[in-house]
């Protein structure tokens, strides 16, 4: 039954079954051309980076985003540090990572703290919207306590 419905009937039935038709008659060669065309080289002649540029490369660029993350994530994982401790070494890992990258001027510096404030805002905005609005209302997290028994 669902071969009969996939097959064209009428005229108006060529017109609306025309995509399947060309989708069912592609090969899967075309496929892999669409998905893997990225992983090719291109067809003309270029000459890779050699591998000391490359290194220097991941060197400079990736191994301390790398040691960023080991400082906020790994501390915590290995139990050296709370979230709390581990969030103030990442910071200062960030602050010596733009020294060291010679990145860190006062224009920098006022726009983080900046942007900080506006997140620290929003985030108790947000917060004291739900619920001190209403002064007669506990938080929600508050379990109203009886005096009588």
């Amino acid at each position: 039954m669902l071969a009969l419905a996939a097959r064209p009937r009428g005229r108006n039935d060529k017109i609306r079954a025309a995509p399947f038709f060309a989708i069912r008659h592609l090969s899967a060669q075309d496929f892999s051309n669409a998905l893997f065309a990225h992983s090719r080289p291109p067809h003309y002649a270029f000459a890779p980076p050699p591998t000391s540029a490359l290194l220097i490369s991941f060197v400079k660029n990736v191994l301390p985003m790398g040691l960023v993350i080991f400082a906020v994530v790994g501390l915590i994982l290995l139990g050296w540090a709370t979230p709390t401790e581990s969030a103030a070494f990442g910071v200062l890992s960030v602050l010596v990572l733009a020294v060291f990258m010679r990145c860190l001027n006062w224009a920098v510096l006022v726009q983080s703290v900046r942007g900080a404030g506006r997140a620290i805002g929003s985030a108790r905005a947000a917060r004291n919207s739900s619920w001190s609005a209403k002064k007669s209302a506990d938080p929600p997290w508050r379990v109203p306590v009886s005096t009588t028994h």
